[in-house]
């Protein structure tokens, strides 16, 4: 009897909401329709999609919601599906009043953490296999889609090798170089056509055509059975690898390319046979890639000509309406699955992985990718170069790298190593020859950490090195990986280095307008030398043997494949003031000014800009500026240093990628080797040790270009998971997820108090930016930052309990900073507070609920001193609360208590 009651039951309740549509039902006659599906049908995937429609409805009451995402996790656990702990985590996380759903959702968890733990008795794990490919590889090869012959540049020229031969299935057959009819083949890009008769490639261009031209190069298609290539296009697409990256349409009758204007990149086509560029998408684009049946364009965002990027996205090859298919820190060097449902990608700002992503239908939300660690041994991934119809993904990788320091006797030997397996640049011996100091970079690398260099410090005998104490003051003070200087001081307490702050914008040649620092190497607040206003680079300075002086090399920047213009040498006092010019301006090249122990001179290195390019070793006189050259050098480059013997006899150098030290008499400019021990070692960065006994240099091995292959990754869903680390389980309610990477991410910002934005500073302009967590996008706040001689932009920024208001610190052009105040909608803002000047600084700490007032940190680095101040929202009047002198402290973080009766600092 109960069961005919409660058939007729959901009989009826089936039919009352079954016959109003989807759209115009409640909440609630949504989740009793979900109800039937999931009990009276068993239809579990249609259960699913309407209690979502529930969970995600903003206006449903939140028992609802919590009703609904518990049964989202009961389906997807009949279906035995993992989405069901997302479920469940979201309403663990979002319902926490929803006592007893919660209290399931834990339980239920609880046993779905235990199952995850044990891993699958037949896991897929992604099989790997390198290679062995006898002769060198450049960094852009493309295997054809048949995925049995790689397309290879070597010496200029063309070639293509299979994959296998006759030794083993690790070992390629022969190559064969094809007859490009006396066109030089530039390694930046190449691609097939999807029937493997046609291969694309960019020629080296020619240097005898005037400017702008002489920077154009051209993309040429011939077939690969043989004929004379056909130039499809001839543009300018600056100095980064990635715009280079073409692609041919399957039948080879159409290119897909990249062109710079105005210093912004898009992606076209254009037919090989002729006919006129179709420029597809509005952004700013590269790396465009065709699909298997040619009606799609895959592309990545490009910013920054080539610099920075962003997420990955297609379009219709036809052109039309852009599809989001991927959020990225940095999308590169995308590639179709066979039967094109599937991207895999490259991340730069985490390239130790191959990422896929399931490509989404009209009108469906991005999937999160599933990602592939790179092979063991190996240090990065650079490039896909393709997916065989047989599900194998080929990829140019970077062998492992190995970085150390070593020191070795002046007359040579036998190096040492001192410090190993950390990236070590410029190194430079302290006075009394006890420490050496250097540059070093974040142990993760992506493509932002060059930005991210900090001294270091090491015993002379070896050991770990340490970082030096930074500035108290707030002011984040970048190195540089070379040119830098860094020369130390008599007295061993203060360096002399090119560097850069925030404000120092790194522009389009890749290269921030660095200034000269005094900077201690005991903590304390750095004193800039020089700020000649706008495009300039100041670097390599170098201390004249009585402290007084520094000599430098100053550049103009540009944007275009020169990067520097106009070079000359100036000095100053190691005080600040006017420089003097102590070479004239000049095209060439300038490097690394050295200045002599006895004062009368300042060795340096110069490359011809035009061919032959011919380098030499010069000393100019500091007192009558005569120039005399010593002698020649085998190479010039930013990595080649100098280093003085104690008697000014004598000048040391690094070879170019070698093993050998080379020393140049002064009087003469005859060269001597020194002979270091070292096997398969490149030589960068070197110093001379003050007593004439010893050198102290960089060295590296490997970082070589790899193939390799991988398969055994389908389906995805298959792979072999890695056990949750305990950091990363559930504690109570806690969860931690990323919400941003690349090098976008910014940390000067906060996050609102609902969790929905996070506030930052755009510094490609410098201005106040919010970022929307949950649809990643970004909006500007201000308008009114800027690079040119009028520095302005914004620092650290605080945003307002109630989200509508931001607190952000102020670089203003009068050298100083202020504290202002902005509404949401980018009202014009408020400055509450401005410092007295350059040694004064300010920074938002913490709102009070009401946005009445903020506490924040003012410091005066003349004073050595910091005070907590309330700061007046409305009238900008100012209270002391605390002021904290003893040893000039430099606080993090502020927390106010619940009752705001309270302050909390360290």
């Amino acid at each position: 009897m109960k069961k005919i009651v409660l058939t007729a039951i959901l009989i009826t309740a089936f039919i009352a909401v079954n016959v109003i549509p989807s759209q115009a039902q409640s909440p609630e006659q949504l989740y009793q329709r979900g109800l039937m599906k999931e009990e009276g049908e068993g239809s579990l995937q249609e259960a699913i999609a309407l209690f979502n429609k529930v969970a995600d409805n903003t206006k449903a009451d939140q028992s609802l919601q919590a009703k609904a995402l518990l049964h989202i996790g009961m389906c997807y656990e009949k279906l035995g599906n993992q989405e069901a702990v997302k479920a469940y985590q979201r309403l663990v996380n979002n319902y926490p009043a929803q006592k007893n759903e919660v209290s399931f959702a834990r339980e239920r968890l609880s046993r779905l953490v235990q199952v995850n733990d044990k891993v699958s008795e037949t896991p897929l794990i992604p099989k790997f296999t390198k290679i062995k490919i006898p002769t060198k590889l450049s960094w852009a090869v493309k295997l054809s889609l048949d995925g049995k012959t790689l397309a290879h540049i070597a010496d200029k020229k063309l070639w293509t090798t299979p994959l296998s031969g006759n030794v083993g299935p690790d070992l390629p057959g022969k190559p064969v170089e094809l007859n490009t009819e006396g066109v030089e083949v530039e390694w930046t890009g190449l691609a097939w056509s999807g029937d493997g008769k046609w291969i694309a490639f960019n020629d080296i261009g020619s240097k005898d055509k005037p400017e702008p031209e002489k920077y154009n190069q051209g993309i040429l298609v011939m077939p690969f059975a043989g004929g004379k290539p056909k130039k499809v296009i001839e543009n300018y697409r600056d100095a980064r690898v990635v715009n280079y990256r073409i692609s041919l349409s399957p039948d080879g009758k159409n290119l897909a390319f990249t062109s710079v204007e105005n210093k912004e990149q898009h992606v076209y086509t254009t037919w090989v046979e002729g006919g006129s560029p179709k420029q597809l998408v509005d952004i700013q684009a590269r790396e465009p890639v065709f699909s298997p049946d040619a009606k799609w364009i895959a592309y990545v965002e490009d910013r920054n000509v080539g610099r920075l990027g962003g997420n990955l996205w297609i379009v219709p090859a036809a052109g039309g309406v852009p599809r989001l298919v991927a959020r990225a820190g940095n999308a590169s060097s995308p590639i179709w699955s066979p039967d094109g449902s599937m991207i895999a990608y490259l991340d730069y700002s985490k390239n130790k992985q191959i990422n896929f992503i399931q490509v989404p239908v009209e009108g469906e939300e991005t999937r999160n990718p599933i990602s592939i660690d790179a092979p063991d041994g190996t240090e990065e991934i650079r490039l896909l170069a393709g997916w065989t119809p047989d599900n194998r993904v080929g990829a140019l990788v970077m062998a492992k790298q190995e970085f150390s320091l070593y020191t070795l006797p002046a007359t040579g030997g036998q190096a040492t190593i001192v410090l190993h397996d950390c990236r070590t640049y410029q190194p430079r011996w302290s006075p009394d020859g006890q420490q050496i100091y250097y540059v070093t970079y974040p142990k993760e690398q992506g493509t932002s950490s060059v930005y991210q260099g900090f001294l270091a410090s090491v015993s002379a005998n070896g050991g770990s090195g340490k970082p030096v104490p930074g500035n108290p003051g707030g002011k984040v003070i970048r190195q540089l990986p070379y040119q830098s200087g860094n020369r130390i001081s008599h007295d061993g307490k203060t360096m002399i280095s090119s560097a850069y702050t925030s404000a120092d914008t790194v522009g389009t040649s890749d290269w921030p307008n660095s200034k000269i620092w005094r900077i201690s190497l005991y903590g304390g607040e750095p004193q800039q030398i020089t700020s000649q206003p706008g495009r300039y680079a100041d670097m390599s300075p170098s201390w004249s043997p009585d402290g007084e002086n520094i000599a430098f090399i100053r550049a103009g920047l540009t944007d275009d494949l020169s990067i520097a213009r106009k070079k000359s040498m100036f000095t100053v006092s190691s005080s600040g003031g006017e420089p003097e010019m102590l070479l004239p301006e000049t095209d060439n090249y300038i490097f690394s000014p050295a200045w002599s122990p006895n004062g009368t001179m300042v060795a340096y290195i110069t490359k011809e800009k035009e061919a032959p390019n011919i380098s030499y070793m010069n000393v100019v006189n500091v007192e009558n500026r005569i120039v005399r050259i010593v002698g020649k050098l085998p190479a010039a480059h930013v990595n080649i240093e100098l280093a003085w013997s104690p008697d000014s006899k004598r000048i040391a150098f690094n070879d170019e990628k070698g093993n050998i030290i080379k020393i140049m008499n002064l009087d003469d400019g005859v060269i001597e080797d020194i002979n270091t021990g070292l096997v398969d070692v490149n030589i960068y960065h070197l110093d001379w040790s003050p007593d004439g006994k010893q050198f102290v240099f960089g060295g590296w091995k490997g970082g070589n270009a790899e193939f390799w292959l991988m398969e055994n990754f389908l389906p995805l869903e298959n792979l072999a998971q890695k056990a949750v680390t305990p950091s990363a389980r559930l504690s109570e309610d806690i969860t931690v997820r990323q919400i941003w990477s690349g090098q976008e991410a910014d940390d000067f910002g906060s996050a609102s108090a609902d969790g929905s934005l996070l506030s930052f500073t755009e510094w490609e302009s410098g201005n106040l930016a919010v970022r929307n967590i949950k649809t990643g996008e970004n909006r500007l706040v201000t308008d009114d930052a800027t690079w040119l001689d009028s520095i302005q932009y914004a620092e650290y920024s605080l945003i307002s309990h109630d989200g509508k208001q931001f607190a952000y610190t102020w670089y203003h052009k009068n050298l100083n900073y202020q504290l202002r105040l902005i509404k949401s909608d980018g009202q014009k803002p408020l400055v509450l507070y401005s410092c007295k000047g350059w040694d004064e600084y300010i920074t938002p700490g913490v709102w009070f609920a009401d946005a009445g007032k903020i506490i924040a940190q003012r410091s005066d680095s003349k004073t050595k001193s910091i005070q907590l101040i309330s700061v007046n929202t409305s009238s900008g009047e100012i209270e002391v609360l605390k002021e904290i002198a003893e040893g000039y402290p430099f606080m993090a973080n502020l927390a106010l208590s619940p009752d705001e009766r309270y302050l909390a600092y360290d």
